[in-house]
């Protein structure tokens, strides 16, 4: 059996697993935020999946950020109570996620100058990063403090009190602030999502590699991709490819599939070299091709493959 015999099998058996041999891209898509999908359609081709989800959306998109101008998700409203912790002074916005607050009398959290952090919401860095997340960072504290001036009541509930912090959910009007903050592309249920999603490829790699062995393909995915577009020429992005690859084939995406093998072969990834020698020879999703197989092939066993010339029939 060939190498891509072998992968296709294992692939399907993973399609089997996760109970889908068709995966919809409309769902596949459905969970990013237009913030997420304005950012691709910054870059000079942007997959046409993502140009029809953004008309579908009626995003508008600006320089990669959503418009203000675009439909935001609406945020249930909840009923808080005269016994929940009510914040009575705003003295400071750290950024979206991050404030210094008063807390009004009588409660056992009352108090001035307190420190107090949104509850499982990661808002972009305002205060020190790299600086695109700077910029995105003080967009998001700006639309926090104008929120956060306009409100007539601001609660708290799910809090915990811990030396530095008071960590809870914040209610504006009713309604979940970091909910809201999530559900608009303003912040992430994910701890260090804004590192990784604008300054650090390599923490994008990273996150695409830990999705990748849980089995969130569609997280993987996304992190490897942005890992490219953060570092077009980075020294991870061999292997980034050639992941992407192995992905896009088990979605049944043969063209993505076989473009990021090639670019992984042309960046010297030994099993992207044997995988694409394996199609070259076989004709899988490639025209069968022995030059291109033999090169490749050649490539892969200077790099270290044991099985190159098992596959190719031939000594190197």
């Amino acid at each position: 059996m060939t190498l891509i015999s072998s992968i296709n099998r294992l692939f399907i058996l993973l399609l089997l697993s996760i109970g889908a041999t068709s995966p919809s891209y409309a769902g596949f898509f459905d969970d990013w935020t237009d913030n997420q999908l304005c950012e691709w359609m910054d870059q000079p081709s942007p997959p046409m999946i993502i140009k029809n989800l953004v008309n579908k959306r009626k995003i508008i998109c600006s320089e990669g950020i959503a418009s203000e101008k675009t439909k935001t998700a609406e945020t249930p409203t909840v009923e808080t109570s005269d016994s929940d912790p009510t914040v009575s002074k705003i003295i400071e916005v750290i950024q979206g996620d991050k404030f210094i607050v008063d807390i009004a009398e009588p409660h056992e959290l009352a108090g001035t100058n307190i420190n107090l952090n949104l509850r499982d919401v990661d808002a972009p860095d305002a205060v020190r990063s790299c600086p695109k997340q700077l910029e995105f960072g003080i967009k998001v504290k700006d639309i926090v403090t104008q929120k956060l001036s306009d409100a007539s009541s601001i609660k708290l509930k799910n809090y915990r009190k811990t030396s530095k912090a008071i960590i809870a959910q914040v209610f504006v009007d009713g309604k979940d602030l970091g909910a809201e903050l999530v559900e608009n592309g303003y912040a992430s249920d994910e701890y260090g999502y804004w590192k990784a999603y604008f300054c650090s490829a390599l923490h994008a790699i990273l996150g695409g590699s830990q999705f990748q062995e849980t089995g969130d393909y569609e997280k993987a995915i996304f992190w490897y991709e942005r890992a490219l577009v953060l570092d077009p020429d980075g020294s991870n992005n061999s292997q980034a490819t050639y992941d992407l690859s192995m992905i896009y084939m088990m979605y049944g995406d043969d063209k993505k599939s076989l473009d990021y093998l090639k670019q992984s072969a042309e960046l010297g990834f030994m099993k992207a070299e044997e995988a694409l020698g394996a199609a070259y020879m076989n004709g899988n999703g490639v025209s069968k091709n022995l030059a291109q197989a033999k090169k490749w092939l050649k490539k892969a066993h200077e790099h270290g493959s044991g099985s190159a010339e098992d596959i190719c029939g031939c000594k190197f």
